[in-house]
């Protein structure tokens, strides 16, 4: 048993190594700080589980001539469960020891056809009562060392708490795992909704500022400056504006305007923004000419994109909100109908 909670921590350790020199990719499921937190709790476990195993099972293993105290007058009788092994058969004994005062044994059983463990079990216990009638001690109950011409070897059953916490403390592991994958993948399907609602009005500024007079590149550091100013007015920060800003940053820094509008596409990861992206690279390449029919033509296209996505949902909510009606119903239509059998019947 301690051999598993040794083998645990070696696979803990490995784990930490592992992740220290990059053996294992972690990160690309769990922040560093989480995949701290898993194996801490899988060492925590892992230990407590150790301790309780030792503790627990320390002196499993009876000598020959092994005797219980008996409990005290008004304790009433003691149950005790037992390993014991007589060559190589094994059987486990659930021992009834009596009080000092002697209360009698449990019920005779009535008789039935005994399987071979239950008739070594029962030679047992006729062999310890033989063996208590025989010592009449008051105060201790004795265990007897041979049954049948056979030596009996007692011991305490295993205690496998120590092993069930390490296993909780794995399956808490695994849980943050999962429970982080999850999260995430929330948090990205969010992205994914937020932006494509913000694209129709992100593709009609630009439209509007080009219209304006300005370059596509003043147009979208416009953007993106005044989204930088108003954001800390926003409950929740807008990815597709973020991207647009970390997009001007790399033009600041002197990143190649086109690369750095492939990059934003790359980053966006949505084919409304890929396609937007392709659109303004082409203008460098092209020239501005059509730019503007073709911004206009795009932000239609959003706004319907957008206007079906909104009868989708809608439809899924009507969905939704169908079950609550129908048990609603089902619980009008009983309290209807029930009375109305009872008037009937009665």
């Amino acid at each position: 048993m301690i051999a598993v909670h040794i083998g645990m921590l070696a696979v803990v350790l490995f784990l930490w190594i592992g992740g220290k020199a990059g053996w294992i990719p972690y990160k690309k499921y769990v922040e560093q700080r989480e995949y701290g937190k898993i194996l801490l709790v899988l060492l925590l476990g892992n230990l407590l589980g150790m301790c309780i195993t030792w503790q627990n099972n320390q002196g499993r293993i009876l000598q020959d001539g092994a005797y219980l105290v008996r409990p005290l007058y008004g304790q009433g009788n003691k149950t005790q469960q037992f390993l014991a092994s007589v060559e190589d058969e094994e059987v486990v004994i659930s021992m009834s020891i009596p009080q000092q005062q002697g209360e009698e044994e449990e019920q005779e059983k009535k008789e039935k056809k005994l399987t071979p463990q239950e008739a070594l079990s029962e030679a047992i216990r006729k062999e310890t009562l033989a063996l208590n009638e025989e010592k009449q001690d008051p105060e201790k109950y004795y265990l007897p060392s041979n049954v049948n011409g056979k030596h009996i070897q007692w011991a305490y059953p295993t205690d496998h708490s120590g092993m069930i916490l390490m296993s909780l403390a794995v399956f808490a592991g695994i849980l943050l795992i999962l429970m982080r994958e999850r999260k995430r993948e929330r948090e990205l399907e969010k992205r994914k909704e937020q932006m494509l609602r913000d694209y129709p009005n992100l593709v009609t500024k630009l439209s509007l500022l080009v219209q304006a007079g300005m370059t596509m590149r003043r147009a979208f550091g416009k953007t993106a400056l005044d989204y930088r100013q108003n954001k800390g007015k926003e409950e929740e920060p807008r990815y597709a504006y973020e991207e647009m800003l970390v997009t001007y940053y790399e033009m600041e820094s002197g990143v190649l305007e086109s690369q750095a509008y492939e990059n934003f596409g790359r980053r966006c990861d949505q084919v409304q923004y890929r396609t937007l992206a392709t659109l303004l690279s082409q203008n460098l390449k092209k020239g501005s000419q059509g730019l503007l029919d073709m911004l206009e033509r795009e932000s239609v296209t959003a706004f319907e994109d957008r206007k079906r996505q909104a009868r989708i949902l809608g439809e899924a909510a009507a969905m939704k909100l169908l079950i609550p009606m129908v048990l609603m119903l089902l619980v009008v239509l009983v309290i209807i109908m029930v009375p109305a059998c009872m008037s009937f019947y009665g």
